[in-house]
């Protein structure tokens, strides 16, 4: 019986260190919403000794053949290749100053949308900003709607391209460009698609040409938007 009772303390105290190592030693996990190029999947974001890693929740192969993600198929991003970050909201852009490879497609400006669990070191970890409340472009009565928004335009193969983006209601025209980088120019019947994420990330599709990213200096509200959007897809 006293072995028994000294076998017991024993088993009881390894399984008691072993549970302190597992806690010490578990990432901070934090569920997000990936933008990449034209990819937009849901996984998890964790901090992985001096890398960021996002791992993707969808298998990878199709059935019978389907299983987790592997680490070749993981999105990292090394510490000393983040130029700069940015919250606003649940949004979480990241800046690199070289190109980062994933799926076959290269990024320099990947932006992740927090959905739940432990995030708050995510952003603190390379250094970033604290989180900041967006300011809303302020905006006069819907029919006389004219918003004038310093933009960067997204570009995989090429640095960001920066200028105004102006969405004009009375004159039924979006504009966005710059003197070096040429100008774009949208009516009502040359839209597919526009859409808003957080408010500071304004996508456009046209029905020529392929899907532009704008990351707004200035937020646009949901009010707001919901008018534009009436106003340019009719």
């Amino acid at each position: 019986m006293k072995h028994l009772l000294i076998l017991f303390l024993i088993l009881f105290l390894v399984a008691l260190r072993f549970d302190s190592a597992q806690a010490q030693t578990t990432p901070n996990v934090c569920r997000a919403q990936l933008f990449f190029a034209d990819i937009n999947t849901q996984g998890s974001l964790v901090i992985s000794g001096n890398a960021l890693v996002f791992i993707d929740d969808r298998p990878v192969g199709g059935w019978p053949f389907e299983r987790p993600t592997g680490d070749s198929e993981a999105l990292s991003i090394d510490k000393s290749n983040i130029l700069d970050t940015n919250r606003q909201s649940g949004i979480f852009s990241v800046y690199t100053r070289n190109l980062v490879p994933y799926r076959s497609r290269l990024e320099k400006h990947i932006t992740f949308r927090f959905i739940s669990g432990n995030c708050d070191p995510i952003v603190r970890w390379p250094g970033g900003k604290p989180p900041v409340k967006p300011k809303l472009a302020r905006t006069p009565r819907p029919s006389k709607l004219t918003l004038n928004i310093r933009a960067k335009l997204r570009r995989s193969m090429r640095p960001d391209a920066g200028g105004n983006l102006i969405i004009s209601i009375p004159n039924d025209m979006i504009t966005f460009g710059n003197r070096g980088e040429g100008r774009y120019q949208w009516g009502p019947r040359d839209l597919r698609d526009i859409q808003l994420e957080g408010s500071c990330v304004l996508r456009v599709t046209p029905f020529v040409g392929g899907e532009l990213t704008f990351d707004l200096q200035e937020c646009i509200g949901p009010p707001h938007f919901k008018k534009v959007r009436e106003r340019f897809l009719r």
